[in-house]
């Protein structure tokens, strides 16, 4: 595959995701919580107002992306297991999940964007951000 480049823009994108998430699953950080969320309907690639996490980049001022199309995004998480959960630990999680790892593996990415959240309990949320330049 061809290199992607980091983006500080979408990492800044990226921490803002992940943030979100933590602030979502703050009142029960755990994967129960992460499961009654869902059975509520809760989807977490969604936003706080339930948008599309691609409305990060009007919402942050990523303008210089308004051009590209197709915007991905992986998200990892550890909740409380009394467990160190290394950023190694969600990389591997992630390209053992088909889904997450065509996201990775896409060969139309182009800008690639990182973030990182901890919260209550221990839990830790990785986000990644891919963008395809059109």
């Amino acid at each position: 595959l061809k290199p992607v480049k980091l983006s500080p823009a979408l990492c800044e994108g990226a921490e803002i995701r992940a943030r979100e998430v933590e602030q979502t699953l703050r009142s029960n950080p755990t994967y129960e919580g992460y499961k009654i969320k869902k059975a509520a309907g809760w989807n977490p690639h969604n936003r706080l107002d339930g948008g599309h996490p691609r409305t990060i980049i009007n919402d942050v001022g990523l303008s210089q992306f308004s051009k590209y199309a197709n915007m991905r995004e992986n998200l990892a998480s550890s909740f409380d297991s009394g467990e160190k959960y290394l950023v190694e630990d969600a990389a591997e999680g992630l390209m053992t999940s088909p889904g997450h790892r065509a996201n990775i593996l896409n060969p139309s990415n182009s800008y690639l964007g990182v973030g990182y959240a901890v919260g209550g309990q221990n839990s830790q949320y990785w986000i990644q951000l891919f963008q395809t330049q059109l």
